[in-house]
């Protein structure tokens, strides 16, 4: 008799052992899937994760992000600025960032939300990012152009 308990014991710690086991191994699957995700990142996720590597000043991380970010949003100002702003604090070659800051100029505003995801715009600052994109590339006259966009902006 004392054997049939044991048998029953033993048979009822490996039923919930192995139940035990099942929830956590198939919770493990469910968790890695999500992580291994193939699904693309939004818009607004590429430009927080971008923005992140910017306020750590890891600018060479920003780049690829912004540049996914502008596959989704072309025309959007902002996401140029960034780009530029990003190739001009890491790059070797200051004038990889013109054409983004040139782009960024057109809609450049004072009013300008640089934490929105949202904002199309870029900020003022884009003409002094530009000015110092092509000084930097000794295009002195677009530089000094440029540099004296800026200054007048800021005296209105």
């Amino acid at each position: 008799m004392k054997v049939s308990i044991i048998k029953q014991i033993i048979t009822l710690f490996s039923i919930r052992t192995a139940l035990v086991l099942g929830i956590i191994l198939s919770a493990g699957a469910t968790h890695s899937q999500d992580d291994n995700s193939d699904e693309p990142k939004s818009f607004r996720e590429l430009f927080t994760e971008g923005g992140y590597h910017m306020e750590y000043e890891s600018f060479n991380l920003a780049v690829p992000v912004y540049l996914e970010a502008e596959k989704l949003q072309p025309d959007n100002a902002n996401i140029q600025y960034r780009i530029g702003f990003s190739y001009n604090r890491f790059a070797d070659d200051k004038a990889i960032a013109i054409p983004y800051l040139r782009k960024a100029i057109k809609k450049a505003t004072r009013n300008y939300d640089g934490l929105a995801f949202t904002e199309k715009n870029a900020p003022q600052q884009a003409y002094y990012e530009l000015a110092k994109a092509y000084h930097l590339s000794d295009q002195l006259d677009s530089a000094i152009s440029n540099y004296n966009k800026f200054t007048a902006m800021l005296n209105k």
